[in-house]
């Protein structure tokens, strides 16, 4: 298999069930996010493996040409930076948890957009 259509096939998978999650059960989601944010352990573990999953997709994945798998590599890079960030700055991501990922309509946006993405990923990599 393909390594852009497994890892395509990974995130639209991800993105479905935690937008349909977002949206579905928002106080689900504040509440593990809120959770999160309060156990050292839990961020560095996540970090940890936001990290190690973007080194994954950079080092395997760095394709930057037109198409659908450019957004496989943005979100390889994003990762990369988030679980750098997280290691790094995590008293920065507590304070950004507990504030912006608290709010109904920041669930509402991003549970749609998860959503929207992994419907879309899902297509390309299953489908098209």
């Amino acid at each position: 298999m393909e390594t852009s259509v497994l890892i395509g096939r990974l995130f639209a998978a991800l993105y479905i069930a935690v937008g349909v999650g977002m949206l579905v059960r928002p106080a689900h989601y504040k509440k593990m996010i809120a959770d999160f944010s309060e156990s050292p352990a839990l961020l560095y573990l996540g970090g940890a493996m936001a990290l190690a999953a973007g080194v994954l997709i950079v080092t395997f994945h760095n394709d930057w040409t037109p198409g659908w798998t450019i957004i496989l590599t943005l979100l390889g890079w994003a990762a990369l930076v988030k679980g750098f960030l997280i290691l790094a700055l995590p008293d920065l991501i507590i304070h950004t948890m507990g504030g912006i990922y608290q709010r109904q309509a920041f669930l509402s946006v991003v549970g749609g957009f998860a959503l929207v993405l992994g419907l879309a990923l899902g297509y390309f990599s299953f489908l098209a």
